[in-house]
């Protein structure tokens, strides 16, 4: 009886030893995923605050001031996304668009901008501290 008690007790063992590294796994699958979320919706804000501001320079160029609003055709602007996204100054001199989401579901928006002088940059995200309730479409807002 003593040698089947302890065969038992060895089965339980190396199936929990299984099922601790099976939640192991679980959990870095979570936050693996959840990463990859994270870094496709990124590029994705990076790709459309791109196609804004190359929008907005072509479109100055050839009318000498910047759009108010986008009329142009690109499948990164038009398609619909989980970002929303809003021109929030042109006149001849500057272009301020700016897109926001939440990307992981907390009182913090993720806000990208773009101006004519300056590349795609994230203004807010869970590292700058912001008031949750503030409208990113308030141009003062996120500038320091």
């Amino acid at each position: 009886m003593p040698e089947t008690k302890k065969k038992s007790t060895l089965a339980q063992l190396k199936r929990a030893g299984l099922y601790t590294v099976i939640a192991i796994l679980l959990v870095l699958l979570f936050f693996w995923v959840s990463y990859q979320f994270k870094r496709y919706h990124r590029a994705e804000a990076e790709r459309l605050m791109t196609s804004l501001r190359e929008y907005a320079k072509t479109y100055h160029e050839e009318n000498g001031v910047y759009p108010e609003s986008y009329a142009g055709d690109d499948p990164d602007v038009l398609k619909p996304g989980l970002w929303e996204w809003s021109i929030l100054t042109a006149d001849a001199d500057e272009f301020v668009a700016r897109a926001w989401m939440n990307l992981d579901r907390d009182e913090a928006l993720d806000v990208w901008q773009v101006t004519a002088k300056k590349k795609p940059s994230i203004i807010n995200d869970d590292i700058i501290e912001r008031e949750p309730t503030s409208d990113p479409r308030d141009i003062g807002w996120g500038l320091d």
